[in-house]
């Protein structure tokens, strides 16, 4: 059997595990970076602004292949027939309950859950850059989507059915939007020593949806790719916008008090 055999079959809990914990990792690293610039606000936006343009370069990179039907789409091919191959029922009926958690309708609930809790509070600044990471995520795929047009892989497994554009994945996008700007907001509110592993519980969640939509052959790898690093990019830049506009000068940008103004305990 081929490697690609034994991570679709046999090996798919291990493969699985590997894969959160490099997001775990990767969320740790950024969460990580984001914290060392509490301390300057200044630093904090010039932090935001790289992680944008990184997620930017990565998603570039990744369309500018898909364009070129390079290797990447090769290899695509190569893995989405094999998981059809040797993917396990009963693994694709238990990742068929988890991909739930990138669904339109249960993310729109969440957010609007979280967006009521922000008004209660009266947290105006967070409550506008819920909207604009939340809803301009969505409005960003649907816009990718229908540029790109590219055509799902086949999934004829009976677990999940999908239509429309595959390039760049709604599911990751919505995860990477809704978990990931959750998690930013209640860093704010946290201890310290709580925020690394909010940012790796995020990037968990974040990543299991996006595993269970290539397990599921809803979509390519490249497709959760180029999704996670667009979102990605655009919560960085809601960010930093949203800090420098109106969190310049106040005390939550600084280290005394340690996490962003509109995020103060009432």
């Amino acid at each position: 059997m081929t490697t690609l055999e034994w991570v679709a079959g046999r090996y798919a809990g291990v493969a699985f595990l590997a894969w959160l914990a490099g997001a775990c990792a990767l969320g740790l690293g950024v969460g990580a970076v984001l914290g060392a610039s509490r301390a300057s606000p200044v630093r904090r936006r010039r932090t935001l602004a790289a992680l944008a343009a990184a997620g930017v370069a990565v998603f570039g990179v990744v369309a500018a292949n898909v364009v070129a039907e390079s290797r990447l789409v090769a290899f695509d091919q190569v893995l989405a027939g094999t998981l059809a191959e040797h993917a396990s029922p009963m693994w694709l009926r238990a990742l068929a309950v988890l991909t739930v958690a990138g669904d339109r309708d249960f993310l729109l609930g969440l957010g609007t859950i979280v967006l009521l809790v922000l008004a209660w509070r009266r947290q105006w600044a967070d409550a506008a850059l819920w909207l604009a990471a939340t809803l301009g995520a969505a409005g960003l795929n649907v816009l990718l989507k229908s540029t790109f047009q590219r055509v799902r892989p086949e999934h004829l497994h009976g677990f999940a059915q999908e239509l429309g554009w595959s390039f760049p994945s709604g599911h990751a996008t919505g995860a990477m939007a809704v978990y990931g700007m959750l998690a930013y907001l209640l860093a704010g509110l946290a201890p310290p020593a709580w925020r690394r592993a909010m940012a790796m519980l995020a990037a968990g969640l974040i990543a299991s949806v996006g595993y269970s939509r290539v397990m599921l052959q809803v979509h390519f790898l490249s497709d959760i790719i180029g999704a996670f690093a667009v979102t990605g990019a655009w919560l960085m830049a809601c960010a930093g916008i949203r800090e420098r506009t109106f969190l310049r000068g106040a005390p939550g940008t600084g280290a005394s008090a340690g996490r962003p103004a509109g995020c103060r305990r009432s």
